[in-house]
């Protein structure tokens, strides 16, 4: 059978809002001594500099070190004033990855320069790109377009790219604040407050001075994102809606974003955030109404909630990166977790078992096929995939089978607007035709979460999710890491197979004592205990063949996850 053809096209608005959006420019504020460097490089996001007498305020700083090397080229033409502080806006690693372009580590340890953010940062930094990182990484890739061909014209929503770029040094803050806080560094008078929607560490910044202020990713050039593709924790809707509040709370005429260009004038702030806010709260009210009715996740998902004509405005509450179905699907997951009520959901049949059933039932794989590919001659890409899906979950090597479940997903993608969606149908579609190695995306997802500036508690703390139970089973073994560069120093306690990391090292079975770069090499799984051994850098004190059986408790293997291939 003949690989089916899908003509590539695009969403006439998806062009448009490409165009005006992916280009990066640099504004200065008239008559304020603020810039606001967007996208710069094509990265999605924005950061923003405010000039001080003697010094620069700096809120967020990129998504990887060379977007930060463009921010600091650009602050080097407009001022040869010092960077004082810098002000992450919340833990996503694209407002704080370009940080060691900007300014050092050493600048920031001797206390010439301020880093500031809310006290829940460091926490939910750890949680979101180390604990999950790896499987949110690869996510990732498919939601942002990483693997799409240029000709597909890949695209965020936001403005420009997620994916790329080389981690840099991340800086850690050394200010943390708890509660809404006055500032006064370099003559720039400032207070940040807790917003807190679109991520629980995320604050907003008041120029008292410029009536202006500075919401980083309460607003988007897009209907909000309540829920990611990617993964991430629960996004409270209504504290996303009252971000807006507190904005509107002060006397702001200039409204700056990190997915947004300027917003001047009051009316026009009014405007963008009154439907903002009722956008977010229309969705979820709604989404809300049809769970109490009885609606499931899966309905939810099949557009049970659409946004009414008065609440749109472009592009603030189109459909670029946030969707409305996936907005209202999060809403039951956040109230009433994954159970959708049917007790038959309690315990389904494996997915291969059940579709190994369902196709037995429809008369065998041969009139599957026949039926998936009607579909697709029908124009119906939904039921080709779910059609070819099931003989792909029977059998993952049946090409014939990820062919027409990768046409039925392209039928999708060329017809979707939302940027987010497009780009995980196409990627799939790519992943189901073995464009790209699931492994080498899996690597590049892990090794992108190692920095180098990382503490050692926060990198040991991510091998508790490689104990392998059935290796480890009721040991005891407690094992010192030295980092014999750093001097950085931790004790790893296996017990009841679980991996507990503390600071402390008393009276260990053994100890491991490394450079920071070998150890590294290790956690990205790029190289194994077996290379590290033959390594004169490398140092085992006290029982080796204590240190050998620990580390055999490990699986170091990255993971060869297919999202689409199962």
């Amino acid at each position: 059978m003949s690989q089916p053809k899908v003509e590539r096209s695009f969403p006439a608005y998806y062009r448009e809002h490409r165009e005006r959006y992916a280009t990066g420019r640099v504004t200065k504020i008239k008559s304020r001594p603020i810039w606001v460097l967007e996208n710069l490089g094509g990265w999605s996001v924005n950061s923003i500099v405010i000039e001080g007498d003697d010094g620069l305020v700096v809120y967020d700083t990129g998504i990887c070190r060379e977007q930060g090397e463009l921010i600091a080229a650009e602050i080097a033409r407009f001022s040869d004033k010092p960077v004082r502080a810098v002000v992450y806006s919340h833990h996503h690693a694209d407002h704080c990855q370009g940080t060691d372009a900007i300014t050092s580590p050493e600048a920031v340890a001797n206390g010439e320069v301020e880093v500031i953010a809310w006290s829940s940062f460091s926490r939910e930094y750890s949680d979101e790109n180390r604990v999950v990182g790896p499987i949110m990484g690869i996510r990732a890739a498919y939601m942002f377009g990483a693997l799409l061909p240029p000709e597909d014209l890949p695209y965020t929503g936001l403005g420009g790219r997620f994916i790329g770029g080389s981690v840099g040094t991340f800086i850690e803050p050394t200010t943390l604040i708890d509660s809404e806080t006055d500032f006064d560094i370099a003559g720039v008078r400032f207070t940040l407050f807790l917003t807190g929607g679109e991520a629980a560490s995320e604050i907003g910044m008041y120029l008292p001075d410029y009536r202006t202020a500075l919401i980083a990713d309460e607003v988007y050039i897009s209907l909000p994102n309540l829920y990611t593709l990617r993964g991430a924790k629960f996004r409270d809707a209504m504290r996303w809606a009252a971000a807006s509040e507190k904005v509107l709370a002060r006397d702001v005429d200039l409204l700056l974003g990190c997915h947004m260009p300027p917003l001047e004038g009051r009316e026009q702030i009014e405007q963008v955030l009154g439907v903002y806010q009722d956008a977010i709260q229309y969705n979820h009210d709604q989404a809300v109404r049809h769970i109490l009715r009885g609606a499931t996740a899966e309905e939810l998902r099949t557009g049970l909630v659409e946004l009414p004509g008065h609440l749109d405005l472009d592009p603030f509450t189109r459909e670029m990166y946030g969707s409305v179905a996936n907005n209202a699907a999060a809403q039951m997951t956040g109230y009433l977790g994954w159970f959708s009520g049917d007790a038959t959901d309690l315990a389904p049949l494996p997915r291969a078992e059940r579709a190994s059933r369902t196709v037995a039932l429809m008369g065998g794989r041969k009139r599957v096929i026949e039926a998936a590919r009607a579909a697709f001659d029908d124009g119906d890409g939904q039921w080709c995939a779910e059609l070819a899906g099931l003989c792909v979950s029977i059998d993952t090597e049946d090409r014939e089978a990820r062919r027409l479940k990768a046409a039925g997903l392209r039928l999708l993608g060329y017809a979707e607007q939302n940027a987010l969606r497009r780009n995980f149908y196409l990627t799939g579609a790519l992943e189901l035709e073995g464009a790209f190695d699931p492994a080498a995306v899996s690597g590049l997802a892990r090794k992108t979460l190692t920095s180098s500036s990382t503490p050692l508690l926060g990198l040991l703390d991510s091998f508790r999710y490689n104990v392998v139970p059935s290796r480890a089973g009721n040991q005891r073994l407690v094992v010192d890491m030295v980092l014999s560069d750093s001097g950085e120093r931790a004790r790893l306690e296996l017990r009841h197979s679980v991996l507990r990391v503390d600071k402390t090292a008393d009276d260990p079975d053994a100890t491991l004592s490394l450079p920071k770069d070998r150890f590294l090499a290790l956690a990205s799984g790029s190289t194994t205990w077996d290379t590290l051994q033959q390594d004169d850098t490398v140092e085992v004190a006290g029982e080796p063949e204590v240190l050998a059986r620990f580390l055999a408790c490990f699986d170091p293997t990255p993971p060869r996850v297919q999202l689409h291939v199962r």
